[in-house]
């Protein structure tokens, strides 16, 4: 979904991208310019980039794009994709491995569910029992739970992210592609809530949390366990976007979500004396 011009147009306004033939494959490239130094960046809300193609034969391409970035973007530090080979060897390309976690969702719910981890069984049947339901929501409820929830240990992102954050979502929704969703309990007072989206047989997690009571009544266990069960026994995979911080990893691994890798590219051809800022 990340490397649809629509989406980009809103994510990461500049950006191009090295083509090859007929669009055969492609490595969209977002850029900035700072100090008069031109750079390519991960823009937030777009987990993995990197060489997208058509036909697999483009996938060993990889190293060719990587050595096609024009030299004028002295800064490198963007996110591959899972589907991504490594490098060809010698290629002198520093490459930094990043964890995802995925669940196929081609089996029963009932042989799903056995997977998850009996932490996860237990908290599910829990918030089972807890009178919640779930129902459509705004992005704009999501975002602003999240900045009350969340906000001050996402320091790094301000309020013109989410801005822009509500501006992907409602490309995404422009698409038909958009899920929001708030569990409520029996007073209709929302505990959680999140955005998902759905492109191309997967369904991408892009935004969630829970209050306190939220947390009490395991309402997010709730929520997953919702969209596993709808999207059972299809050809889908549940993407929970991370992650590198272990509390968060072991929730999602709770619903017997597995490792998918990728990569980081980082590139640094700085001038020395600003080259140690940006290690």
């Amino acid at each position: 979904m990340y490397a649809y011009s629509w989406y980009l147009d809103v994510a990461a306004p500049n950006w191009d991208a090295l083509v090859l033939d007929d669009y055969e494959a492609v490595f969209p490239m977002v850029h900035g310019n700072k100090f008069s130094l031109s750079y390519l960046y991960q823009p937030l809300f777009t987990q993995q980039l990197g060489l997208f193609f058509t036909n697999l034969a483009n996938a060993e391409k990889l190293t060719e794009f990587i050595q096609a970035i024009p030299v004028t973007y002295r800064y490198i530090d963007i996110n591959l994709n899972y589907a991504n080979l490594l490098p060809n060897e010698g290629a002198s390309i520093a490459l930094v491995k990043r964890k995802n976690y995925i669940l196929d969702l081609d089996k029963p719910y009932t042989k799903t569910f056995k997977n998850y981890t009996e932490h996860s069984r237990r908290n599910t049947n829990k918030s089972k029992k807890s009178n919640l339901n779930i129902s459509i929501c705004k992005v704009n409820e999501v975002v602003e739970m999240y900045i009350l929830q969340r906000g001050m240990a996402t320091l790094n992102v301000t309020q013109k992210d989410y801005k822009r954050f509500e501006k992907i979502t409602e490309a995404i929704a422009d698409h038909k592609i958009l899920i929001p969703l708030a569990v409520k309990n029996e007073n209709n007072h929302t505990l959680a809530s999140a955005v998902f989206a759905i492109s191309n047989n997967r369904i991408f997690y892009l935004m969630g949390t829970s209050n306190d009571e939220g947390k009490e009544k395991r309402a997010m266990y709730f929520l997953f366990d919702h969209i596993i069960e709808k999207y059972s026994n299809q050809q889908m995979i549940l993407d929970f976007e991370g992650s590198e911080i272990q509390g968060v990893a072991h929730f999602f691994k709770g619903f017997g979500a597995t490792k998918q890798h990728y990569f980081k590219l980082h590139i640094n051809n700085l001038p020395w004396y600003i080259k140690w800022l940006k290690k």
